[in-house]
C-alpha cells in the first residue's frame, strides 16, 4: 500500500530548540527506514518547513508504527494521503 505523508515542521508541544535537538534522531529514523525500502521517495518541501514522504507498507497499521516510531511525530502535524499506482485505474476510453 502506498501513502503519500505530507508532514508540517513547525513544532507543536516543544520550544523550537528541543525540536531541533530531536531532528538528527527523527532523519536518522527516516534515513533507516528509506534503506530498509520503507520510504520510496522523500522531499524537503522548497518554501516551506516540512516535507512530502512516499510510504510502501503492508498496512495502514504498519504505516502507524513507523510514523509513530519517529521521535519527531509527536510534535509535527501531518496529513496522510492513500494512493494508486497508475496502473490500478480501469480507464475509460
Amino acid at each position: 500500500m502506498l501513502f503519500e505523508v505530507v508532514t508540517e515542521g513547525q513544532p507543536i508541544g516543544i520550544p523550537g530548540d528541543e525540536f531541533l535537538k530531536r531532528l538528527p534522531h527523527g532523519l536518522a529514523y527516516m534515513k533507516e527506514l528509506r534503506h530498509k525500502g520503507v520510504i520510496l521517495h522523500s522531499w524537503i518541501r522548497v518554501g516551506r518547513n516540512g516535507a512530502t514522504t512516499i510510504f510502501d507498507v503492508d498496512s495502514h497499521a504498519d504505516l502507524q508504527r513507523y510514523l509513530y516510531g519517529n521521535p519527531l511525530t509527536p510534535h509535527v502535524k501531518f496529513d496522510v494521503i492513500p494512493l494508486m499506482e497508475s496502473e490500478g485505474f480501469n480507464r475509460l476510453d
